[in-house]
């Protein structure tokens, strides 16, 4: 018998040495300094200072209108997609001026907001930690790992990052004012704005209302004064409710709301998956998700049942019960909206942001159960295995995170970086896919976003603060071909330009080429080809190509000049040329947009097989 039982008996040793290694000061440090380490080699090896899906979109119109002068502030309460995102959109363009869509200082401030969550949650964590006298440190080490898993990159790296990470930041930041404190005026001011700031930020921050119900039951106040903040804020949360619905229109790519009861299984089965997504977010093996979604529903209901029937109080609990019900009413709305697409779906990485806090308070209910005991008990058994599940529920987040990160390295940062190639050449523009499907329609809003140097053209200058280098033309390399190229259906017109250039000091590939008409530069192109063989002189890697369309060219006739962009970032060199470049593009109409595999498209959604690929948004 003891043979059978040994396996058993040396795991639970082991496990049982692994919980003290973690409760010691040295051994949290590890795997906190591991978890924040990892994500900052992600961090640095993956972004790019690129724009990416939805900002093409949401930020294009805006530009439009404020270069024909003709912005309004409703424009930025319009609403894209299912969202209202005004936060987003008045930040974004009054910050053009001096952060240009800069995406390093997005991932900046997003790395601001995940530590401010993660600071938050050990502060709530520390303050139970100390009333219950409770030895035990590793709710430290989950909350690291879950908070800064790469599982969420798409939050971290691809459109409004930082307004998926305000909603639960926010929620953690209001529950900490307001739970088991005296509440003054000023203070619920300053709640209401938060949770205002996260209603327009995200459609789920609309949530918090409700969720944060739970801390305000605990404030400190008087019972009358108690009521009357309670019942303020539920005014003010129907008024968000309402503002955010007036002239709302319901997305017509989204399946029907009552697609749920007609298909109830497969609505549990996305529910499921999407709680349990933050492990994996593959969909060949969503079977995982599947199973930790399942077991952390379960584990969460036998918890709730425990602290009910043993009478704790809100006050200790009340900051775990929004995080998980501010997951939980994200998740069932989600089903309700978007299980029609597929399960696939329900594994989008910024859902893992959401559902996340669901196992953030679920982590904290355990703490409080783990407290009630009172100091040095015996653990039963229940406690126990909850205790080895939620500890393999985080080591199953950290190989999560290496597998994704793998896998985006290995998959999508190489066609990242060929897309961000090809946007300084545009001569094969199905080849942008990656930051934005209609590609057609993306070299249409380029100009939006060229003219104001706009993240990764933010380095560009005027042609005015250039100084230009006398004597230079010929020498600094030259523009050999230019062809005029008919467009059609699905593409633009435009001339597409061929040459050399190179950096006059340092007799290099010089780092940009700038395509100028009118003292205004219309775009530029980078270098990296091989050059001609007719090129004299040329440096190894000075040849560059660049086909521009229409949208970026004046109207009527114009004539080109092309300059090398110096690496000291203050001069130019001309280029040479056989004869002058004139163009004079007849006129076309706009090619037929069709936002392929977007959530504008009109043809019928992917099925689940394919893992619901086609929609992104």
């Amino acid at each position: 018998m003891r043979m059978f039982l040994w396996p058993i008996t040396t795991l639970d040793y082991l496990f049982t040495q692994f919980m003290r290694l973690l409760n010691t000061r040295p051994g949290t440090a590890f795997w906190i300094v591991l978890s924040l380490g990892w994500f900052a080699a992600f961090l640095l090896g993956y972004g790019r200072n690129v724009l990416k899906w939805d900002e093409w979109v949401v930020f294009s119109d805006l530009l439009a209108r404020l270069n024909a002068g003709d912005l309004q502030f409703s424009d930025f309460y319009a609403q894209y997609n299912e969202q209202r995102i005004f936060l987003g959109r008045l930040f974004g363009l009054f910050s053009i001026e001096f952060l240009h869509f800069n995406r390093w200082w997005e991932y900046g401030l997003n790395v601001c907001l995940i530590l401010g969550h993660w600071l938050l949650a050990m502060a709530f964590f520390e303050r139970d930690r100390r009333a219950l006298s409770m030895d035990i440190r590793w709710p430290h080490i989950c909350w690291a790992m879950v908070i800064w898993s790469t599982v969420q990159w798409e939050s971290f790296l691809k459109g409004f990052n930082s307004t998926i990470l305000l909603p639960p930041l926010t929620l953690a930041l209001v529950a900490f004012l307001v739970h088991n404190q005296r509440l003054s005026p000023w203070r619920f001011a300053l709640c209401t704005v938060l949770a205002f700031t996260a209603s327009f930020s995200f459609a789920n921050g609309l949530f918090l209302w409700a969720c944060l119900l739970f801390p305000l039951a605990t404030i400190r106040n008087s019972p009358g004064v108690k009521r009357t903040y309670l019942v303020l804020w539920c005014v003010l949360g129907v008024l968000a409710w309402l503002g955010y619905f007036a002239d709302y229109s319901a997305p017509p790519h989204h399946p029907s709301l009552w697609g749920v009861f007609s298909a109830p299984l497969h609505a549990l089965r996305y529910f499921v998956t999407y709680m349990g997504g933050c492990i994996s977010s593959n969909v060949d093996i969503s079977l995982v998700a599947i199973i930790y979604g399942t077991i952390g529903l379960l584990l969460a209901g036998e918890m709730l049942v425990h602290l009910v029937r043993s009478r704790v109080s809100l006050t200790r609990t009340a900051p775990w019960l929004a995080y998980m019900a501010f997951a939980l009413l994200t998740g069932m709305s989600t089903t309700v909206g978007r299980s029609g697409f597929g399960i696939g779906q329900a594994l989008e990485s910024r859902y893992s942001t959401f559902s996340s806090c669901f196992w953030i308070g679920l982590i904290g209910l355990y703490a409080i159960r783990h407290g009630a005991r009172g100091p040095g008990k015996k653990k039963p058994w229940p406690i126990v295995w909850q205790e080895r599940f939620l500890l393999f529920f985080c080591m199953g987040w950290i190989i999560g995170s290496v597998i994704v990160t793998i896998i985006l390295w290995n998959n999508r940062i190489e066609a990242q970086d060929k897309a961000i190639q090809e946007m300084y050449t545009l001569e094969h523009p199905e080849r942008m896919s990656p930051l934005f499907p209609d590609t057609a329609y993306l070299q249409s809003l380029l100009p939006h976003f060229f003219e104001r140097r706009l993240a990764m053209y933010c380095d560009v200058g005027r042609f005015e603060d250039y100084a230009i280098m006398s004597e230079a033309t010929g020498r600094a390399g030259a523009v050999l071909t230019m062809d005029i190229r008919p467009g059609d259906d699905e593409s633009w017109n435009g001339v597409l330009l061929t040459g050399w250039a190179r950096d006059m000091d340092a007799n290099e590939p010089a780092p940009l080429v700038a395509i100028v008409a009118s003292g205004r530069i219309l775009y530029v192109s980078d270098t990296g080809l091989d050059a001609p063989e007719s090129a004299e002189n040329a440096p190894e890697g000075s040849g560059w190509r660049l086909f521009l369309p229409a949208p970026f060219l004046p109207d009527g006739p114009a004539t080109l000049t092309v300059y090398a962009i110096q690496r000291d970032g203050e001069h130019m060199a001309r280029l040479a040329s056989n004869s002058p470049l004139h163009v004079d593009l007849p006129p076309m109409e706009p090619p037929q947009f069709t936002y392929t595999r977007y959530f504008y498209n009109p043809n019928p959604l992917p099925s689940e097989n394919d893992g619901g690929s086609g929609t992104q948004h």
